[in-house]
C-alpha cells in the first residue's frame, strides 16, 4: 500500500525533482490552513463520500495520472473541511 507519507523511492525521487524544478509560487498557499485547503479544492475532482480511517483510492499506477492526484486532493480537502482523520492510499 502507498499513501502520501509512504511512497516507493522512485516516486519520492520524482516528486522531489518536480519540486526542485518548480517555482516558489507553489508554496505561497502554505501560509495557513484555509489557503492550503482552497488550493486542494482547486485541484480536486470527485464527489464520493470520504470516510474516516484508511480508504483505498485505487491502483498504484494512478499516482502518475492527473486523475489520481485530483482524487487524492479531493479526499484530503474534504477530510480537512469536515475535521475527520482519513488516510487515502493506493495499492499495487
Amino acid at each position: 500500500m502507498y499513501h502520501l507519507f509512504r511512497l516507493p523511492e522512485e516516486v519520492e525521487q520524482d516528486l522531489h525533482q518536480t519540486l526542485l524544478e518548480g517555482n516558489d509560487d507553489w508554496f505561497e498557499v502554505l501560509t495557513g490552513k484555509e489557503p492550503a485547503i482552497s488550493a486542494l479544492e482547486n485541484l480536486a475532482s470527485g464527489s464520493h463520500e470520504v470516510q474516516e480511517g484508511p480508504q483505498s483510492l485505487g491502483q498504484y499506477g494512478q499516482l502518475y495520472r492527473p486523475a489520481g492526484a485530483k482524487t487524492q486532493a479531493y479526499h484530503y480537502a474534504d477530510a480537512f473541511r469536515r475535521g475527520i482523520q482519513s488516510y487515502p492510499y493506493f495499492t499495487r
